[in-house]
């Protein structure tokens, strides 16, 4: 979680417990061991240069990549945000999971359980590629979304958007295949209205 002010949290449960890390410092999450694991390993690279950090797959080691290359972004010139933009997604590039990479052993529990419940076996490119990246953008009230089906990302604009009271819920159906569809840019025209109880929709 993260606010305007620069704050951010990280919640995690594991073993029934709760663990909350509050403060700007804790602002990346990757895949197991614990938090705490991860953040007593990447104290270890703090004063690494990059011929140093670890090159693996695992959740430790591109937790250490992401925390190097956040440490050491450039200020974009005069704040271009299209330019923070790019930082951004070539941060999340360090570390995410490259499609048809083996499944690390200590992922292949959860991608077994998400293969698993998978409607059309041909949704899938492999169970740990990373398939979505997202910006979410405090200061512009943008959140951006790049899928892995697709050369570029979109966003959706949320100024001038209607939270009040009453509005009906609106959903954007496969928002994964938007470059598939001819989407780019505000997919907010893309909303569509739905009825019932969104969580007793299938995915369709």
């Amino acid at each position: 979680m993260a606010d305007t002010t620069g704050d951010s949290a990280i919640v995690e449960i594991e073993d029934g417990k709760v663990a909350i890390f509050h403060g700007p410092e804790y602002r990346i999450f990757t895949n197991p061991p614990s938090y705490q694991a991860e953040l007593d390993n990447a104290a270890k690279y703090k004063n690494a240069n990059q011929d140093e950090l670890p090159v693996s797959w695992t959740g430790a080691d591109r937790f250490v990549r992401a925390d190097f290359h956040l440490r050491n972004l450039p200020k974009p010139i005069n704040n271009d945000v299209n330019t923070a933009y790019g930082f951004s997604y070539s941060v999340l590039s360090s570390s995410l999971m490259p499609v048809g990479l083996p499944t690390p052993a200590e992922d292949e529990e959860v991608v077994e359980q998400l293969l698993a419940v998978l409607t059309d076996p041909n949704e899938t490119y492999g169970g740990v590629a990373t398939y979505f990246q997202t910006i979410s953008d405090l200061t512009n009230n943008h959140y951006r979304f790049k899928s892995l089906m697709a050369p570029s990302d979109v966003y959706f604009d949320f100024a001038g958007y209607d939270f009040s009271e009453g509005q009906p819920v609106r959903i954007i159906k496969r928002i994964d295949q938007y470059a598939q569809q001819g989407w780019s840019g505000d997919v907010k025209p893309h909303l569509a209205e739905i009825e019932d109880d969104i969580y007793a929709k299938s995915i369709e």
